[in-house]
This record gives structure tokens, C-alpha cells and sequence, in this order.
């Protein structure tokens, strides 16, 4: 798939290709990491016809580090005031980040962030859960949540909280910074685990819904997307242990149709509220 993009494209603008490793943690994966970090860089450099310099990216991990904390602490703060952060609007502002400058998102966040924490804490009336998946930003989807008043207290989404979970050292060598800061990562379908036998990503979620006070999980599945369909079983098992109630949507980008999504969540909402 690569290359067929890059013979199509090759003309017209340039195309940079990112290879990460499986074995990202140690010596030698973070080494392949920072070459092909160290790559990017040099391309990037052509691109702009200036040198990037270890300063400039320095004070770039600085400012997404202050991103991720600020997103980390409105997530906290969206579950204890969910009568004013609900699912659509929780969503719009944690996908906000992948459109807006960092720092100016940044900034905004933590003036929201400092308007939340001035409010009372929410007695919420209705269901709390936890989503999980790829990706869960539609609002039509969003909104069945809102419609049977259910809360979202945590998310482990990959297009969510899984993006800024892990700051990147602030000190020494910028790539090799970054190469740390993905060798950190952990909890993630779509990542190489190699202690995967023990279950370790289930029991995390599962621990997930339980401090954040949620009753149940919903797990947007990806259509045809085949680390969370192979992985299910595992994260099923750990649920049921957990004895954590649970629901499997699956999901695609061009959703039109909610009756069916409409009608699941509202009989778990009906279920976990009893």
C-alpha cells in the first residue's frame, strides 16, 4: 500500500513514510525509532529549506506535554461535571487537538478546565460508562448517549485519552525523547504486548471502569478492523471476571444508520441502571 502511494503521489507532493517496531522497548527498538524519527526530520527539513534544530523540538515536546496534561485533566474534570460537558461536547473538544495549534488549544483547555473546577461537583442522576475503541467521535452516535443520559466518566479510546496518555521526557537528546515517549506506551490493542498471554490490557480496562466509578463499558468496534476483533475475547473474559456489564457496537466512519446503535444502548442503559 505504501509504495502504490507513493508511485501515485510521487509528482504530485512528497510523501513520508513512518515505519514503527514491534519490540518498541528495547535498546535496538528504540534505535530503529529514532532513525526513522531522524529520517521525518531530514525530509521535514527539505520541505521547509531550513534546519529543524534540537531546540525547536525540545520546546515542541513542551508544549504537547502541556496539551496531553491539559486533555488528561479535562477528562477527569468532564466526568465530575457531566451535567455540562456530555458525550457530544466531551468529544468535540478532545478532537479539537488534532485540528488546532497545540498551544493555542492548549491554552483554551486550560481556561475550560479552570471554569470546570469552579462548578460544583455533579450528583449525576444517570449511567456512567466507559468507551472504548479506535475512534467514537460521530455525533448522531454521541448524542443516543445523551438521549438515554448516559454519562461518559473515562474513555480508552485510541483517538482519545490512548494519544495522551504519556508525556515525553523534557530532558536530553529530543529523538531520543520521542523514541522513549513511544517505547512508554502501553495498554494498547494496536500495539505489540509481549506479555500479552497475561492479559494485561483487559485487566487494565477493567480496572479503568472501576476507579472512574462508571457501571459498564461500551467498546465501539471498528468494521473489519482485526487486532480489536482478535483481541475481544481476552478483553471479554477480563470484563466478566470483573463482573463489568458490557457492550460491543460495531461501528464504521460512513455510519448513517443509528436504529440498531439507538436500540442497544438504550436496553443497556435500562440494564446497568437497574
Amino acid at each position: 500500500m505504501s509504495q502504490n502511494i507513493r508511485v501515485a503521489m510521487s509528482e504530485k507532493l512528497p510523501c513520508i513514510f513512518l515505519a514503527h517496531p514491534q519490540n518498541r522497548r528495547p535498546a535496538y527498538g528504540r534505535k530503529f525509532t529514532v532513525d526513522q524519527y531522524t529520517t521525518i526530520r531530514k525530509e521535514l527539513e527539505k520541505i521547509a529549506g531550513a534546519p529543524i534544530t534540537d531546540e525547536a523540538i525540545g520546546a515542541s515536546i513542551k508544549v504537547y506535554n502541556r496539551s496531553r496534561a491539559a486533555r488528561r485533566e479535562f477528562v477527569k474534570l468532564a466526568s465530575e461535571h457531566c451535567d455540562v460537558v456530555k458525550p457530544v461536547g466531551r468529544s468535540a473538544v478532545l478532537k479539537a487537538a488534532w485540528f488546532m495549534p497545540k498551544a493555542e488549544h492548549a491554552e483554551k483547555l486550560e481556561a475550560l478546565n479552570a471554569e470546570l473546577k469552579a462548578l460544583p461537583v455533579c450528583d449525576w442522576k444517570g449511567t456512567k460508562v466507559v468507551t472504548s475503541g479506535i475512534i467514537c467521535d460521530n455525533p448522531k452516535l454521541l448524542e443516543v448517549f445523551e438521549e438515554n443520559h448516559i454519562a461518559i466518566a473515562a474513555d480508552d479510546v485510541a483517538h482519545e485519552s490512548r494519544a495522551f496518555r504519556v508525556d515525553a521526557p523534557e530532558t536530553g537528546d529530543p529523538m531520543e525523547a520521542l523514541a522513549q515517549q513511544f517505547a512508554n506506551q502501553d495498554y494498547d490493542v494496536l500495539l505489540y504486548d509481549e506479555h500479552s498471554s497475561e492479559n494485561r490490557r483487559g485487566e487494565f480496562v477493567a480496572k479503568l471502569v472501576k476507579d472512574s466509578g462508571a457501571q459498564g463499558l461500551v467498546l465501539f468496534m471498528q468494521q473489519f478492523c482485526d487486532p480489536e476483533e482478535m483481541e475481544y475475547p481476552s478483553l471479554k473474559k477480563a470484563l466478566d471476571d470483573a463482573k463489568i456489564p458490557h457492550i460491543k457496537l460495531g461501528v464504521d466512519q460512513q455510519m448513517r444508520d443509528f436504529g440498531q446503535a439507538r436500540t442497544a444502548i438504550q436496553a443497556f442503559a435500562d440494564v446497568i441502571s437497574l
